[in-house]
This record gives structure tokens, sequence and C-alpha cells, in this order.
């Protein structure tokens, strides 16, 4: 993004000496030339106006007036602009602050000429404040009225939504049973009796505004007696690859077991009788009345409350996000135990799917299951916030996707932030549901969002080009961790005409080009032979997940200055694991990465790209110039050698100034830079100024920062990038 500069109007008077030349006889003949008058002192100042002068700007909002300033000969400072009470102005956009009362801020524009002449204007804005807050929250249950047997549970979802905002948790209570805020289920008491429970939900907001909402619950009473079990098995068609891993075989789907999923017995009138998680062979059991009609839902939900916690879900985008799930029909429950076995079939007709895909979701969620049973580890507090994959037989590859995945149009199959991870289903063109692989690399992208810390920028990659470090730690992780999750290192991705196409690769022993710490093949390899226990080659370890896990959740890896790369992440498993610091070296030596500690120092890996080492070009505030390129020799927008790395680190707290001016490459350059604290952005540099970017800022001192240095036509992926190189300063 660019921004435009503040636009003067500078008004250039035009200065003339006049000479007289005297022609004729007399005397000697010659020519008299008068000398010129003497200079006239430059006594006006400048003009310095608003148009218009006043606005009314609402409280926080914004308002347009067009600063001019002029000169009889040129202005040569400013103008300079400051703002009374918060407001502030800048590219002829003021800018309001949040107020609670009417309020006047003035705007003084100052400017000067050569001669010391000074000229000023000013704004007045009036702030209107907003008016008082006299909205109450609205409260509700959805259903309002539900049905549940004596002791079990029914689910209502509770909604409290507020013009501002609602203040805290909603409180509920109820004349009969509890209702859980948290998971929107309501408890029935024991009863053996018919009874209805009315539960209220209240809310409020900032202002003291308050409302309510009320849910009916009509609990059936039952009378104590013999009960009969209802349990079975949960299955899903699993559609496996062909032998050589080209594509899905058809030909020999099998059945595989839902595991750890919500398991539900509802009753004829869909109230939820009782809740469960099928086991690891996807089993279930009900204690049931005889002879009551009911029928087995399961949901495709992931769900552990205790010890090691997750909940991941499969929900369609393309239909309101409503959850998938899979359920009998009725049936009466009988007079003695009973088993109701329910399997999620394929769809798949022969040719092409004919019928619901009803074991899609299923089949997302199993190398998930198989993930977290890894996360397990020796831990008992790894808790996974909810994540939500997005599927349907709509979801395709459309680019671009312009926000619209509500109808399919996902792009890919990748982690778009907030627990969210899309998944293409498109049938001919590339569905992911039966690609583990793919699943839970993108699920590794979640987990970095979720519980660690990455600084990706995304893009287009593959396993032999020469990457931006963080995209290669990114996807390179994303990899690794999908043969740990699944147990099988070879990656296997199908696509095209019946799903009968694809590619796949080894994690840990295919040997890629251009390895380094800019290839995700790197990095997928030192990442999984730190994990598995077979040893070959250069690796010797065998540690499991919890020294990886440990690594990517430490504080000193997610607060690091530095930007995540395989240096970040193996400087933190160091320093967890110091014992194996020597077979640490010796595995990332056979990649061809010897730099060490965070920032890769001493790296001597270049990637054929000079410009690209030192791996970060440290700034001194008011030292000397740091030259850094930018260049498109390896490919655009994330390729190595597109940006260039930079720390500084301010001795003491206020305002610095960072420039870059062009030393070498194309006539015209557009240096762009973005200013890091521990991955968080702090400041863009993106004007359109040729040549040259300079960006003024508060940074603390004693803190290092991470600069993200680029020429702007290589932050694109198609169009011509250029080679080019800057000196870069900062001075306080």
């Amino acid at each position: 993004m660019k921004i435009n500069k503040l636009l003067l109007t500078v008004a250039l008077m035009p200065l003339i000496a006049a000479t007289t030349v005297a022609c004729g006889g007399g005397g000697n003949g010659g020519t008299t030339v008068s000398p010129p008058p003497p200079p006239v002192a430059d006594t006006t100042s400048p003009s310095v106006s608003f148009s218009p002068t006043t606005l009314t700007v609402e409280s926080g909002g914004t308002g347009a007036t067009t600063l001019t300033v002029t000169d009889n000969i040129r202005v040569t400072s400013g103008p300079t602009i400051s703002c009374t009470n918060g407001g502030s102005f800048i590219n002829n956009v003021f800018t309001a602050p949040d107020v609670t009362a009417n309020t006047t801020s003035i705007c003084t524009a100052t400017a000067s000429d050569a001669a010391g002449n000074t000229g000023t204007g000013t704004l007045t804005v009036t702030i209107t404040a907003p008016p008082p807050d006299t909205a109450a929250p609205t409260v509700s249950f959805n259903p309002t009225t539900v049905n549940v047997s004596s002791g079990g549970t029914v689910t209502s979802t509770l909604t409290a939504t507020d013009n501002v905002g609602v203040a805290g948790v909603p409180t509920v209570t109820c004349t009969q049973g509890s209702f859980n805020v948290s998971t929107n289920q309501y408890s029935a008491p024991v009863t053996t009796t018919d009874l209805t429970a009315t539960c209220t939900a209240t809310a409020s907001d900032a202002a003291g505004n308050s409302g309510s909402g009320t849910l009916t619950v009509n609990v059936a009473g039952v009378v104590p007696g013999a009960k009969v079990t209802l349990s079975g098995r949960t299955t899903f068609d699993y559609v496996p690859f062909q032998s050589d891993n080209t594509g899905l075989d058809y030909n020999n789907i099998s059945q595989r077991p839902i595991r750890g999923h919500v398991v539900e017995l509802v009753s004829s009138a869909g109230a939820i009788l009782s809740s469960s998680l099928t086991d690891a062979s996807g089993n279930y059991s009900f204690e049931v009345d005889p002879n009551t009609q009911v029928r087995v839902r399961v949901k495709a939900q992931l769900l552990k409350t205790t010890g090691n916690t997750w909940d991941a879900r499969v929900i369609d985008n393309t239909n309101s996000n409503v959850l998938y799930a899979l359920q009998s029909a009725v049936t009466n429950s009988g007079n003695a135990d009973r088993t109701l076995n329910l399997n999620a079939a394929s769809g798949w007709g022969g040719t092409s799917y004919t019928s619901t895909r009803a074991a899609a979701p299923f089949a997302i969620l199993s190398p998930i299951y198989d993930t977290l049973q890894v996360f397990e580890g020796s831990s008992t507090d790894r808790n996974f916030p909810r994540a939500n994959f997005n599927w349907s037989t709509n979801n395709k590859s459309v680019q671009p996707v312009n926000g619209n995945r509500t109808t399919g149009n996902i792009g890919t199959s990748s982690y778009v932030g907030n627990g969210n991870i899309y998944i293409l289903g498109n049938e001919n063109s590339d569905t992911d549901e039966y690609d583990d692989h793919v699943i839970v690399h993108e699920w590794g992208h979640y987990f970095e969002d979720q519980l660690s810390r990455s600084d990706s920028i995304g893009g287009g990659h593959s396993n032999s080009q020469k990457l931006d470090m963080r995209v290669a730690m990114g996807e390179g992780w994303g990899n690794a961790l999908s043969g740990i999750g699944t147990g099988d290192p070879i990656y296997k991705d199908s696509l095209n005409s019946q799903q009968s196409q694809g590619f796949s690769f080894n994690v840990e022993s295919d040997n890629f080009q251009n390895p380094g710490w800019f290839n995700e093949a790197s990095v997928q390899e030192i990442i999984y032979d730190i994990f598995d226990s077979n040893d070959d080659g250069a690796d010797t370890i065998s540690l499991g997940i919890d020294p990886i896990f440990a690594a990517f959740v430490s504080d000193a890896y997610k607060q690091e200055p530095a930007f995540t790369s395989i240096f970040s992440f193996i400087n933190q498993v160091r320093a967890n694991s110091p014992a194996n610091d020597a077979a640490l070296t010796a595995m990332l030596a056979a990649q061809t990465i010897n730099g060490t500690g965070p920032q890769g120092t001493g790296e001597t890996n270049n990637g054929a790209i000079t410009s690209s080492l030192p791996v970060y070009k440290t700034l001194t505030v008011g030292g000397a110039a740091v030259n850094v390129c930018s260049v498109n020799d390896a490919g655009g927008y994330n390729k190595l050698g597109n940006r260039a790395y930079l720390t500084v680190t301010p001795a003491a707290s206020g305002n610095h100034t960072i420039t870059a001016t062009r030393t070498s490459g194309p006539a015209s350059t557009d240096p762009d830079f973005q200013i890091f604290n521990a991955g968080t952005l702090v400041a863009n540099a993106f004007s359109n100024s040729n040549n040259s970017e300079t960006r003024s800022l508060n940074l603390v001192g004693g803190t290092t920062y991470a600069i993200d240095f680029t020429e702007d036509s290589n932050t694109s992926s198609t169009g011509t990038g250029l080679d080019a190189c800057f000196n870069v300063t900062v001075t306080n």
C-alpha cells in the first residue's frame, strides 16, 4: 500500500535584473552600462490557509480540508501542523479523537521562507460527542423451548448483543436445574414427575442498561427402574491412495472408526437425552429407558475437556457454518440391550460421487485425532483452542478469493486465521478430505497462530525453491507435522479428474534442490528427524514431540526479536535440550545450515544470492549507513533475496528516523520497509517517493526491532521485479 505525500502549492515569482546600455558618439565612443539596483529585501510572509477553515466532525471521525501554502519567492520550511485536544491533520484529512463531550480542536499550520518570514493558518474543528447509550442488550435463547429427560442435558444457544458491547458474561438463573453459559447446555434435575423449568439470562452494557431473555425447559420425569443399553460402533468410509501415491483408489474403500467424537442420544422430538464421546475404536454406549423412541447422532466434532483439551469441528462454510453430523433413523430402544452401528458413506458411485459425501467431515478429523494423540506426550496441560475446518463440496480453487468463501471460492486449502481452516472439496478438480497430510499441514499453521508464533508472509512455495526464511519455516513445519501426526513420512496430495492424479514426497529423506535455511524441505527434514525414532544419515537423535512443542510455545520463541525461522526455532530447541547440541549442529550442517543463534549469525550459505548474507544487518543509531539489496533472482514476493532483514536496538527511548536511499540499480526505485517488535508490526514505510524512503517513529530504548526491507516491485509474485541496493541509516 502506498501513502500519498502532502501536496503543497508554492508560487514562484521571477526575479529579473534590469541592465541599461548607452549607445552613440562622444568621448571615446564607448558604451556605458548602468549597474543593477540593489536587491529589495523580502518582507512578505508565506500565505498559509485551510479551505474550508472550519469543520464539524464526529467523535473518532475524519473530515477533509485543503491546506495551501504560497510565497512570493518560495517556502523553505514547513508547513508544520499541530492540533489541540488530541486531533491530528495528515494529508489534508483531520482525524478526531474519541470524546465524550463536544470538543473544539484548533489546528495551526506554520510555514517560513528563506528570509525568515513566517506565515500561519488555522483550522477550527468542532468535534461532536456521540449521544448517550440508552439501548439495552438483546438477550435470547435458540431454541427458546427445549425438551429433556430427567437428569439429562440439552443445548440451547445463548446470545447477547448490544449496540455498543455487552459488559462481561451473561448470568443465568433457573427455577429448576442449571444452565452452563460456556457450553450452552441445560442440565435437568433428577425427577420422577414431569416439570417445567424457566431459565432467565441477564446481560448488561457499560452504560448500565440491562436486558434479559428466557428459556423454557420441559423436563420429562423418569420412574426409577431397569435401563437397557444401546451401543454400537461408528465408522466412516476411508478412500486410500493408490499404491504409487498418485491419486485416490476408490476400489479399495474401507471403514475406519470415528474416534473421540461427540455422540448424542436424541429423543424423537429432538431433545438430547445423553451425550458422550466415541472411544478409540469408534464405540459408544448409552443407558436408556426401555421402549423409548430415540436416535443416535454423531457430530463432526473432536472434543476433550479434561487433561489436554481440544475442540475441532467440521462446518459447512457455504451453509451458514452448520456443523456436520451423522445420525440414525428413529428407533425403539426395546426391552433388551441392543446394537446400533452407524457408518458415514463416501457417496462414491463408481465413476463419480452420486450421493451425499457423509464420510468427508469424519475423514478430515481422523488425522487430526491422530495428531492430537501425538501431542498428548508426557504433559496434561496442553490446551488447543477451537479449530474450525470449513469444508464443502463447493469449495474450489478460484483466484482471487475476494473474501467470498461463503460461496466456496476459497483459493486453496489453507489456514486463514482465527482458528479457521478451509479445505477443498470440488470433485474432479481438487478434493482434500482424504489428503491427510494436507489437512495436518494446515492444522500446523493453526498451531503456530493459536499456540506459538509465525511471521510467514505466505504465498506460493515448493520444496525446491529458495524462499523467504519465514515462509520456509512455516511450510517446512507444516510438512514435518503432517508426517509426525499421521505416522507416515510420505506426503500425498490428490487432484484432477476422479481425484486420480497427484504428487507425493518423503518429508524425511527426499533430496531436494537448494538446501539451506531458506528451503522448506531442509526445515521439514530437520524437524521430522528431531521427532522420529529412525536414525539415518546425520540424524542421531529421537526426541519425540515434547521438545518441539516446548520450543514452539516458549515465551522466548514467541517474544524473540528476530523473525521466525529455522534459526530461531533451533536456538530454542538447543536451549531446552543442551545435551543434544552437537547432534543438532550435525543435522543442520547436513542441510548446509551453519548459522547460529536466532539471527543465524555466521551463516555462509547464501543460496547463490550474495546480498542474502549476513542474514541480518545491524543498524546503529547515528552510525554508518548499512547497505542492503532487494533482488528477484529467485522469483518474486516471498523468495530469497526479495527482502533484506535488519535489526536496530536504540540505547534510549525517543523519536528515531530511519532513512533508505538508493545506491545502485535502475534509475527509478521504490524502497519500502516495515518495523516489527517480536513479530508485531510497529510501523510501515510504504510511500511512493522515488529512490528513497523515510519513517520517523518512537522506539523504546534497549528493545531490539527487526526490519523487513524490500523494493516494491519485488513484492509481486507475477510482475517483473528488479535488483537494487540502498543505504539505510537510523538517527535520533
